[in-house]
């Protein structure tokens, strides 16, 4: 009746909160529908997305697997689509403000988790311009940090992620190819339904599932915790937590 999802007072209240813990909300595609997460994400301004991705389920995995994807979160930065009488225009504008932001998220994880090295998927060879761009932030942001920095292309990193099984840490892209990524990373250790988000700023952040609601096991005495358990072990370890966290998982 009044336009939000939420009251005023539960946002404020998520304002004070240092973390939230999200469950699994149902969207619509109904006329005049608000996801509350989407409302919240935006009322907190949190710009960055960081996806965790590691093997929890022994003989499931096609691989070991432990790392982080930072991305800029879409509901903060959207890909837009229009159509016309002759085609799709599709529009996706890199800000360097926030490819800051996403590569100073990243170097703020590596150090909180002790990690040593970044790789940055870069955009395709087909965007020559945006690619070089985004290579040259990536290293002038990043330079100081002492970290060990690799930059790659999706067209280079796909294959040998695939082939060679070479082991990264934390990768940071572009979200044109943030669900590529993502997925086929997750696709490795067992399935994106295995994994968790954590939408980022400085001042707050909130851990979720990286799967939303599934409607089509209610009732059949089936349940799959694991993407909601590693959510709570992504918090512990924002809050320090590291010992909690690796008995969680």
């Amino acid at each position: 009746e009044q336009g939000y999802s939420m009251s005023r007072a539960l946002l404020d209240a998520a304002k004070d909160c240092d973390a939230i813990l999200l469950g699994t909300i149902m969207d619509s595609d109904e006329r005049g529908y608000i996801n509350p997460e989407g409302e919240l994400i935006r009322f907190l301004g949190l710009t960055s997305r960081i996806h965790r991705i590691k093997n929890v389920v022994p003989g499931r995995a096609m691989r070991d697997i432990d790392t982080y994807v930072v991305t800029p979160n879409e509901i903060i930065n959207p890909i837009t689509e229009m159509e016309d009488v002759d085609g799709i225009t599709r529009h996706v504008r890199m800000q360097y403000h926030n490819s800051r932001i996403v590569f100073e998220t990243a170097a703020h994880l590596a150090a909180d988790l002790g990690l040593k090295s970044i790789t940055c998927v870069n955009y395709s060879n087909f965007y020559k311009m945006t690619c070089e761009r985004y290579s040259r932030s990536f290293h002038s942001e990043l330079a100081k940090t002492g970290l060990d920095l690799d930059d790659m292309t999706i067209e280079e990193f796909a294959p040998r992620f695939v082939r060679d099984g070479a082991s990264f840490e934390l990768i940071t892209t572009p979200l044109v190819h943030s669900h590529m990524v993502s997925s086929l990373l997750a696709a490795m250790a067992g399935g994106l339904r295995l994994t968790a988000v954590e939408d980022y700023d400085q001042d707050s952040a909130v851990f979720k599932p990286a799967h939303g609601p599934m409607p089509e096991i209610a009732g059949v005495d089936k349940v799959n915790p694991i993407g909601s358990l590693m959510s709570g072990s992504m918090m512990l370890k924002y809050f320090g937590m590291f010992e909690e966290s690796e008995k969680l998982e």
